[in-house]
């Protein structure tokens, strides 16, 4: 093996995912994510933390239905992916360049851990299992 660019993450969404669809039917979504870590500085005892964000893409339609469908601001997600490099022009000319976590390729993947599914006016919905039974009904 020559090389290997694969990035591993869980965190939490800070957005709702942007999903932009084009001309010929292709989408494409776009959010961001926080990763913390904390830990007990060792001369002041005093508790830290630091948190990453990253930006992340992802180009598998089955994965965008998902993430259309279930994901949300606070939810936290595992994914699994590539850091890619990408240069653009901003609206003043000037080039700019952008690393983001891309999730593309048939190894990548994605999975929610506490997700509410949309409904169709684009509102969470609490996904929790119904609660309210008669235990009298449960046949065991």
């Amino acid at each position: 093996m020559t090389s290997l660019n694969k990035v591993t993450l869980i965190g939490r969404a800070t957005k709702d995912p942007e999903i932009r669809q084009f001309s010929n039917g292709n989408k494409i979504a776009n959010f961001s994510i926080a990763t913390s870590e904390k830990w007990k500085d060792k001369t002041s005892g005093e508790q830290k933390e630091k948190t990453e964000f990253h930006r992340v893409v992802v180009n598998k339609p089955a994965l965008i239905t998902l993430l259309e469908s279930y994901f949300n601001k606070g939810d936290l997600i595992y994914l699994e992916g590539k850091i890619q490099t990408r240069k653009y022009q901003d609206s003043t000319g000037v080039e700019k360049q952008i690393t983001e976590i891309a999730v593309q390729g048939y190894e990548h993947n994605i999975k929610l851990f506490d997700y509410k599914k949309k409904n169709s006016n684009n509102e969470s919905i609490n996904n929790n299992l119904d609660n309210n039974f008669i235990e009298d009904e449960i046949p065991f």
